[in-house]
């Protein structure tokens, strides 16, 4: 078995201002339909002849909240109404569960239901699929703003690094995507193929060995071995 190859769940400054935005903070759900490329993961690198090894799925998922990692005046007015989508309540701060919210809202508006056959819903299939990479998005995200350890009213020990604030939204999008990216690879991996039927989230000797060139145009450095 390889050690640590496994994708399960249970495993200071505003970040907007370190961007030169001044304040603002995320990927393209609420306003922008869904681009076919995305450039904050290139795949592939042409470069060496490395083709890309991303999956159609995999970029679906991605284009929908890119945008909202850009530091750009367009990506900035984009997490302002995505972070008014994940915080509902408007106490400034998105636990896991409105994040999902936020997620699955996003891709049900960039996939919306098919009218003809209605039991298709490819925004639900995006978010059941990647549903394992939110919780690493989310707790990378909700650690990067310092916290004072000061307990939040109204709850018995809750800080603030225990939730995602506005400006750590930029973060957490952008890791929507990187962890949604190594998922992608790693499902290539796990189970010997594409999907994800049979699939245990462990990736042992054999399936590495059979498996890991399918993954050197991800992107990701450490995978570009042959």
């Amino acid at each position: 078995m390889l050690r640590g190859a496994s994708f399960n769940d249970n495993n200071n400054d505003n970040d907007e201002q370190l961007s030169g935005e001044g304040g603002d903070g995320g990927a393209s759900g609420s306003a922008a339909a869904p681009s076919s490329k995305s450039s904050l993961l290139p795949g592939g690198d042409k470069a060496n002849g490395i083709a890309s090894t991303v999956t159609a799925e995999c970029k679906e998922f991605e284009v929908c909240f890119e945008p909202y990692a850009a530091k750009t005046e367009a990506g900035a007015a984009l997490r302002k109404e995505g972070f008014k989508l994940a915080d509902p309540n408007g106490n400034g701060l998105c636990s896991l569960a409105e994040i999902e919210g936020f997620v699955l809202q996003t891709l049900l508006k960039a996939y919306p239901r098919d009218k003809v056959f209605k039991s298709m819903e490819k925004g639900r299939d995006l978010f059941d699929a990647f549903r394992p990479c939110y919780i690493k998005a989310f707790n990378d995200a909700k650690d990067y703003k310092s916290d004072t350890g000061a307990v939040i009213a109204g709850t018995k020990k809750s800080t603030a690094d225990d939730f995602v604030s506005f400006g750590e939204f930029r973060l957490m999008c952008a890791y929507l995507c990187i962890y949604a990216r190594m998922y992608d690879a790693f499902s290539l991996v796990d189970g010997g193929g594409s999907g994800r039927v049979g699939d245990d989230r462990k990736i042992d000797k054999a399936e590495w060995a059979a498996g890991y060139v399918d993954t050197i145009g991800h992107g990701f450095v450490g995978l570009q071995v042959r």
